[in-house]
């Protein structure tokens, strides 16, 4: 019986090298096909861990095992049918992966410990319920032991890496849509990106793709501004520090209007002594968001200063 299936979703990350092992702490977003809404995703969150099913894109076109082999092809470990065994070359090249919810954004989810690349379909994502894990003990073969010894370990802390903090302060808290900030985890540098110079290198053809941060895997990450509901509780607190006056005034009826981030920082330049209070006041907190976000991504590193040249 033939099936027609249609992804949902695709992985968006930073990992394109299909090896088998350094999988773990990989955070993926979800992102969900246009043909599906918010609703989807309702009540979400209440779950701790989603199963993930797949497909091996990079696979579909290879030959599919149907027999049996031996996994990995090490020849240390014996040979094993393809139903008692995880290949990607399946009869139907479908993958699936236990994940740990992150958070859910819109139509995304944030995932961590899924083992799937950059560009993998999404076939379906299924809540992780206790009363659906296996009922008693589990067993396996000792080769099953050996092949998952450095599956879910990092790939290892890279080196510290310096970062000028302002520049980071600075991406995080723009919230323009047509800003496009980039970390190189390399070096540490600040990469922006109008969405001009976006559509520019997707149109230009005989441009090296190198170009562009969006196609150089895992050196660089997508820095996004700070979450809405963080950044609206860090505005509505400096506010509640101004004395009454149609400065404050002006400041919180930014906050109700649409596109509140970009309204209220146009507000707060009419007011240049505002605007020299809001760097100084909220400079430690804005700081704790971006450090919460290199944690996240695993980045060992150190703030310099623009003053600091030597470093």
């Amino acid at each position: 019986m033939d099936f027609t299936i249609h992804s949902i979703g695709t992985v968006i990350n930073g990992r394109h090298d299909v090896s088998d092992d350094f999988w773990g702490g990989i955070v993926s977003e979800i992102r969900l096909d246009p043909s599906f809404s918010e609703d989807a995703l309702a009540g979400i969150e209440a779950f701790s861990h989603l199963e993930i099913i797949f497909v091996f894109h990079e696979a579909v076109n290879g030959r599919p095992l149907t027999g049996s082999g031996r996994p990995r092809e090490n020849t240390r470990w014996p040979e094993t049918g393809i139903f008692a065994q995880r290949k990607k070359t399946r009869p139907n090249f479908i993958g699936t992966a236990m994940a740990a919810l992150v958070k859910k954004e819109g139509t995304s989810i944030f995932v961590r410990d899924l083992d799937a690349i950059n560009g993998t379909p999404v076939m379906d994502i299924k809540p992780v319920m206790k009363g659906f894990l296996p009922r008693g003990p589990v067993t396996q073969p000792a080769w099953a032991d050996e092949i998952m010894e450095d599956y879910w370990k990092d790939r290892g802390p890279g080196k510290t890496v310096p970062i000028i903090l302002e520049d980071l302060l600075r991406a995080v808290d723009d919230h323009c849509d047509f800003a496009h900030y980039y970390l190189d985890r390399e070096t540490g540098e600040i990469i922006f990106q109008s969405e001009r110079e976006l559509d520019d290198l997707a149109a230009d053809d005989d441009k090296d793709p190198g170009f562009n941060p969006e196609y150089l895997g895992e050196r660089f990450i997508p820095i996004e501004p700070m979450e809405s509901r963080r950044g609206h509780g860090i505005i509505r607190k400096f506010i509640g520090t101004l004395p009454g006056g149609s400065a404050a005034g002006e400041l919180i009826r930014a906050l109700s209007m649409r596109k509140s981030f970009a309204q209220f920082k146009d507000a707060l330049h009419n007011h240049a002594d505002l605007e020299e209070k809001w760097r100084a006041d909220c400079r430690d907190e804005i700081k704790r968001v971006a450090e919460e976000w290199l944690r996240y991504y695993g980045i060992d590193f150190e703030f310099i200063s623009l003053k600091d040249p030597m470093k």
